[in-house]
């Protein structure tokens, strides 16, 4: 009877620790699929924040330099600061490449020049309001997430010099706001 007893204890201990292994093997498991679907979601967050980011097209180049054109045969001192204004734009883009935020002080800075090129091409049709900077710090943003506000304001708002289209940028609450009147663009 007693060799029985301990068949039987040796059993339930070897049945409880087969149970605690396929436990641990199925926890393991599972925790490896969840980090997986973690991974993939933020690959994907990822492309899609880098597709975002290459919405500064051929289309916003050609427009700069139809508008540069016009600049150099009018002005050549504003033609120059055009010119500096676009490569602090294009420099901004390389230089974030790649980068999840960056510092709300920068991303202002890019607003600046970006906001200068588009007030050049749509003159008094455009009104932008832009924060000091010092009411900016501590923060961080996506990279050009001032300018895909931007973008989306101006292909859905219409302007006009008589209704010029007047944008105000602002930080409420930690977040990066954009505020204007609806002048929406008939479809």
């Amino acid at each position: 009877i007693r060799l029985r007893q301990v068949y039987i204890v040796i059993w339930i201990v070897s049945s409880l620790l087969f149970a605690i292994r396929k436990g641990m093997q199925a926890y393991l498991q599972l925790r490896e699929n969840q980090l997986q679907q973690e991974r993939l979601r933020k690959e994907q967050q990822v492309e899609q924040f880098e597709a975002l980011k290459n919405q500064v097209n051929p289309h916003f180049l050609f427009n700069c330099l139809s508008v540069l054109g016009v600049l150099i045969q009018k002005d050549r001192t504003e033609a120059g600061k055009f010119v500096d204004e676009l490569s602090a734009v294009y420099r901004y883009i390389l230089d974030t490449r790649g980068r999840q935020l960056v510092p709300l002080e920068e991303e202002l800075k890019f607003l600046h020049a970006y906001a200068y090129l588009l007030q050049q091409r749509y003159k008094s049709s455009l009104q932008i309001e832009l924060p000091a900077t010092a009411t900016w710090q501590n923060r961080y943003v996506n990279p050009l997430l001032s300018q895909l506000l931007l973008e989306h304001a101006l292909q859905y708002q219409r302007m006009t010099r008589d209704e010029p289209l007047c944008l105000r940028f602002s930080l409420d609450h930690d977040f990066l706001v954009l505020s204007h009147r609806l002048q929406l663009k008939e479809l």
